[in-house]
């Protein structure tokens, strides 16, 4: 047979597997319902989108059950601790896809890091690698979470503030959405991924602060690393950790922050540093108000430091204590295999 594909005989087995696709599809349109839901169920996100388009028929039905198909596909593991974060698991009215794509976009953001700052930490081969970035993943989505709710919570505070009223107002959120043993969880993750973010602007290059300021009606201030989960979310903090180049982690870093704060672009040398990004999915796009409202909240604390939960309300650690805790947390990302964790209350 032919492999020029302008040759006649060709395309004949091509139309073969054409046809044998086709004869599939209108079988898998006729099943039973349950049955359809069941298999569509088992999907990700990416791949219900590739069912969608396969044909107007398989579109229909998708749209026919979309709740049910949406509500089933939240229950798989990639995305159970998620959709339980977000509220989405426990959900009673009907759910559309725009739901699965909130949580999907932070599951894939949240791999890619994980899978960084496993390949950063490990030296042992894949399986730990492999190891490490599945047991993280928790704690990073309960980390971009928290932050979520902080900055949604933030722009409430008048402008004279006390640093004690906003570790009160971390310690609420921190107590009442997540366990005890994911808050220490998530503040030793949170200083792994500082750890990483500081590595990448070292050796005489300038740092983050230096290059991304904003300005207040006030004064100006130096972008700290809290600021960049608030402003940017774990997407910014991914273009940076996973880039190679500083220039494009600056870039990156730069535009995210652009497009949520009222303060002019960011410029070194004559050149701006501001890229064109498709406007971030992470979280809801502030108005220029409400970043104007957290800039003046600023500089503050970062609330998920261990040593510092006790302004939060949570039980003094002791330096030696802390290492400790450090040292044991690797070891259990690197070993652990038993069941998902629990992460809420």
């Amino acid at each position: 047979m032919s492999n020029n594909i302008l040759h006649p005989g060709g395309s004949s087995e091509h139309s073969s597997l054409q046809a044998a696709s086709t004869n599939n599809m209108h079988r898998f349109c006729n099943l039973p319902t349950e049955i359809q839901v069941t298999v569509l169920c088992a999907m990700t996100a990416a791949e219900l989108i590739d069912f969608r388009c396969c044909s107007v028929a398989c579109n229909a039905v998708y749209m026919a059950n979309e709740s049910a198909i949406v509500r089933g596909v939240l229950k798989n593991v990639y995305y159970h601790t998620a959709s339980t974060l977000y509220g989405t698991a426990s959900a009673t009215g009907p759910l559309q896809f725009e739901c699965l794509k909130y949580i999907a976009r932070r599951c894939s953001i949240v791999e890619m890091l994980a899978t960084s700052i496993a390949e950063h930490h490990v030296g042992q081969g894949l399986a730990t690698t492999i190891k490490m970035g599945e047991n993280l993943r928790p704690y990073l989505l309960a980390i971009g979470h928290f932050f979520e709710e902080y900055r949604i919570g933030l722009p409430k505070f008048p402008r004279r503030y006390l640093t004690f009223t906003l570790a009160k107002f971390e310690g609420e959120i921190l107590k009442a959405k997540y366990n005890e043993q994911t808050v220490w969880r998530m503040c030793l993750t949170y200083k792994i991924l500082n750890q990483i973010l500081d590595q990448k602007f070292i050796g005489g290059k300038p740092t983050i602060q230096d290059q991304l300021p904003y300005r207040t009606p006030w004064k100006p201030s130096p972008l700290a690393p809290v600021d960049m989960y608030i402003f940017g979310g774990l997407e910014m903090v991914m273009d940076i950790v996973t880039h190679s180049r500083l220039t494009d982690r600056l870039k990156y870093a730069a535009s995210h922050f652009s497009k949520t704060t009222p303060a002019p672009m960011p410029v070194v040398g004559g050149k701006s540093l501001a890229v064109a990004l498709p406007p971030s999915v992470l979280g809801r796009r502030l108005s220029l108000n409400k970043s104007a409202l957290i800039c003046e909240l600023f500089p503050h604390p970062g609330p998920l430091l261990v040593s510092r939960l006790e302004y939060c309300g949570f039980s003094r650690v002791e330096p030696a204590e802390e290492l400790d805790m450090d040292r044991d947390f690797l070891e259990y990302l690197k070993s652990y295999d038993g069941e998902e964790p629990q992460l809420v209350r």
